[in-house]
């Protein structure tokens, strides 16, 4: 069973506490939590009305997207339910998806707020991915948009059990998620190299253009030759 969830305004509805509690708790110093807690909190906006400026507004919570430091907060904010979600894992409430017996038991992957969760399609692994997300979204200020989120089950459950599982989280069922980060969810190891190789080759084209020494652009495609193995 994998669910994938849609973050609704994902920077807006960050709690400062939420942020500054995390990063005591990940071992950062006093020092650098108060340089963090000024810097997301001493934000202020005016408004422009006809060409004069006035007013003065200053808001409670949220993280401002076009700062290069907030993506890094925003990833602290997801250690938070990705350490909720581990507990479950090693407590046996969740059960994640093993590529292999020797492989690590995956519960979910996330980059900034694209987030894919694996668990067992059972009643039990539903109820506790509701239950955790629930909490997230209450200590962080997070809103997890359900009528956007999306679930899809392996073709061995009956569709009237996905659609009962799905229910129980909230979202809607699917067939298949069709792409994550760009790329297909469901596809071979080989196919997803190719398109990842066809992706990253477009941009390193379009990047080595603004190259005009020959060392630089030598550079570039040794870094990206020893990025991919060679596919057979």
């Amino acid at each position: 069973m994998t669910l994938k969830l849609d973050m609704s305004k994902a920077y807006n509805q960050v709690e400062w506490s939420f942020v500054t509690r995390l990063l005591e708790k990940i071992g950062f110093s006093d020092k650098w939590v108060n340089w963090i807690w000024n810097f997301i909190s001493s934000i202020s906006f005016s408004f422009n009305l006809n060409g004069e400026v006035c007013g003065c507004l200053k808001p409670s919570r949220g993280l401002r997207q076009v700062d290069p430091l907030s993506p890094y907060l925003f990833l602290v904010c997801a250690e938070g339910l990705s350490s909720l979600l581990c507990q479950d894992v090693t407590n046996r409430q969740i059960e994640g998806f093993q590529y292999n017996r020797a492989g690590s038991n995956i519960s979910h992957l996330f980059f900034i707020d694209d987030c894919l969760l694996y668990s067992w399609p059972t009643e039990k692994d539903s109820r506790t991915t509701k239950a955790v997300l629930d909490l997230y979204a209450k200590v962080s200020g997070q809103i997890i948009n359900f009528s956007k989120s999306s679930m899809c089950v392996s073709k061995s459950n009956k569709r009237e059990e996905g659609r009962r599982l799905a229910d129980m989280v909230g979202v809607r069922l699917v067939d298949c998620h069709e792409r994550y980060l760009g790329l297909p969810c469901f596809t071979s190891m080989k196919r997803s190299l190719l398109i990842l190789a066809t992706v990253c080759g477009t941009k390193l084209k379009a990047r080595m253009l603004g190259f005009y020494l020959q060392e630089g652009r030598k550079f570039l495609l040794r870094l990206f030759y020893m990025l991919f193995p060679r596919m057979r």
